[in-house]
Parts: structure tokens; C-alpha cells; sequence
């Protein structure tokens, strides 16, 4: 947090920390602009519906950030550093090697690792071998996930397995046609203003799922607008906190056993590319509702974000 925060301050950026119940009400951190868990009920209405201590209460900072008047927001953990270019300026519209597949894509092969999987991706599908074309694009992409080297961003089964720490190669945005899927996090994600309505994280489901089926669901619309995903080289490390890997498998569960029909849900909606944001996202939150994935009182807490666009 302390090379964020004095990177920050250098850089001129609102670094905002969100805190929760067990954080201390006085913390205090040169650089940081800090949103207790007293100030959260206080000011913001959604604050009252998220539980306490999720981790779905960081849309509050998301809010915070927009209500300052933020063009791009950059989000991360508290166990993430930077490294190497991660100050450095962002641009919507990049060149981009795009990945026209149209399956499932396992991105950290693309950025030199091989047997490591991104926390969300199918199981049943680390043993094959996709097949793709990549071309050189100009490409729209209000969503970008840079990746993180050392304890990098994976499932439970990973780290009961095998847990070795993870370098990427330094390479070229990649970006992803539409059906090519794959799951990013909110661990080391760019978000341009364009795309902002799409950072809400689910409240009632998993935490080890809420980031990554909010991926799923902006992929789903993005792809319907005309905007690319794009996935770019490291610029975090992380050194991650303490956790207990069967509570993390337990938490992930859902997602092993149900990602592939939370796809086919989002792959039976016909979103117009005229069609306002909001109201997109409303679509896919009512048919992942009907089909079980949330409880209707998620809609409830999708509605209190959407008044704010």
C-alpha cells in the first residue's frame, strides 16, 4: 500500500481506500483518501444494501471515484505493489494484437507461461490446446487487465497443486474477439469512463466469483458494442495476503461447476448495439436471476448503482 500511495502522490493520482468494519476509523496514509465503513452508510444509499465486510463494497469506491469526476479508474487489492509501467499514461484506443477464436482463451499462454490457468477458467479445458489467429488491430478497448507477476491471480486448485510463483513476458496488449472468453479480475484492471456502469461487482454470490462473472458479463456486452477486452503486460506485483486455500475452493465452486452455463445464459441474450448500457446490463442480471445464479434481491442493489449513471 505505502509504494501505491507514494506513487500515487507522485503521479498525481486520487488514490481512494475503501475500508470495512475491521479497519481502524483514524487509518491514515500520505497520498490516501480514505472512505470508512462509518462515512460509507453516511453518504451513499447502495452502502446500506451491500452486507458489511464484502468485498463487493468496493463499487462504493468505484462511486467515490466517479463522484470526483475520474475519466479512467485504475482498481487493485491492498496486496498488489507496482512495478515497471504502472503509472504510466493509459489510451482507450490502442494497437492491439487481437485473438480471433472464437472459444474459450487462456491468456497467460499468450504472455509466455505454460500450466498456469487464470482463476475462472474452465476446468474441464486446461488439458486442450486452443487453436487462433492473431491480427493487428485498432481496437476500442474501455477495459483493459494488466497482469500481475508473483502470486499472480489464480484458483485454489492452482495454489494446492502446483503454487509456484508466475513471471510473464512483457509483450503487447492483446485483445479479445467476441466468444473468445476469458475471466479478468479486479486485481490490476484500467476502466475508462465509457465503460464504468459495467464495474459493478454482484453482492449475493461468491467472493471468489463476483469479479470474475462481472467480467463475464461486461465481456458479453462490450462484444455487443463494438469493444474490445484487452489483456496487457504485468506492471504489479503481488505478495498475497494470507488465506486459506480449501475456504477459497469452497468459494470457487460455483464457478467450477457453473461457469460454462453462465455463458450460455450471457450467449442467448441478443443485446442491440444501440441499445443504453444500462438497460443491457439490467438484461443480463434478470436472466443469470431467472436462471439462478443471484437472488432477485441483487436487481434491488443493481438498481441503486444504475441511479448513478
Amino acid at each position: 500500500m505505502k509504494s501505491l500511495a507514494a506513487g500515487a502522490r507522485k503521479n498525481k493520482w486520487n488514490f481512494i481506500v475503501v475500508g470495512d468494519r475491521k479497519t481502524p476509523d483514524d487509518y491514515n496514509l500520505p497520498g490516501v483518501s480514505f472512505y470508512s465503513f462509518v462515512d460509507q452508510l453516511d453518504e451513499l444509499g447502495i452502502a446500506k444494501e451491500i452486507p458489511p465486510d464484502s468485498y463487493a463494497r468496493k463499487n462504493l469506491g468505484y462511486l467515490k471515484a466517479i463522484e470526483s469526476g475520474a475519466n479512467v479508474i485504475v482498481e487493485t487489492d491492498d496486496d498488489n505493489a507496482p512495478i515497471g509501467h504502472f503509472f504510466e499514461n493509459r489510451a482507450v484506443n490502442t494497437v492491439s494484437q487481437t485473438i480471433n477464436n472464437n472459444e474459450w482463451t487462456n491468456i497467460y499462454r499468450f504472455f509466455g507461461v505454460e500450466n498456469v490457468w487464470p482463476r475462472g477458467f474452465p476446468l474441464e479445458l486446461l488439458q486442450t490446446h486452443e487453436t487462433f489467429a492473431l491480427e493487428n488491430n485498432d481496437s476500442c478497448s474501455p477495459i483493459r487487465q494488466n497482469l500481475i507477476n508473483g502470486d499472480t491471480d489464480v484458483d485454489a486448485i492452482y495454489r494446492l497443486i502446483i503454487n509456484k510463483n508466475v513471471t510473464f513476458d512483457y509483450k503487447d496488449n492483446i485483445a479479445l474477439s467476441p466468444k473468445s472468453w476469458c475471466p479478468f479480475n479486479s486485481q490490476n484492471t484500467t476502466w475508462w469512463k465509457v465503460a464504468f456502469p459495467l464495474m459493478y461487482l454482484p453482492s449475493n454470490c461468491s467472493t471468489r466469483m463476483t469479479d470474475i462473472w462481472r467480467g463475464f458479463i461486461a465481456q458479453k456486452i462490450c462484444w455487443a458494442k463494438g469493444w474490445s477486452i484487452s489483456f496487457g503486460h504485468p506492471t504489479m506485483f503481488q505478495d498475497r495476503n494470507a488465506h486459506n486455500l480449501i475456504s477459497d475452493f469452497e468459494m470457487e465452486i460455483d464457478g467450477y461447476l457453473g461457469n460454462a452455463k453462465f455463458i450460455s445464459v450471457l450467449d442467448s441474450l441478443q443485446i442491440d448495439k444501440h441499445q443504453e448500457l444500462i438497460d443491457s446490463i439490467r438484461l443480463c442480471y434478470r436472466a443469470l436471476v431467472n436462471e439462478g445464479f443471484f437472488p432477485t434481491n441483487e436487481l434491488k442493489i443493481l438498481d441503486f448503482w444504475l441511479a448513478y449513471f
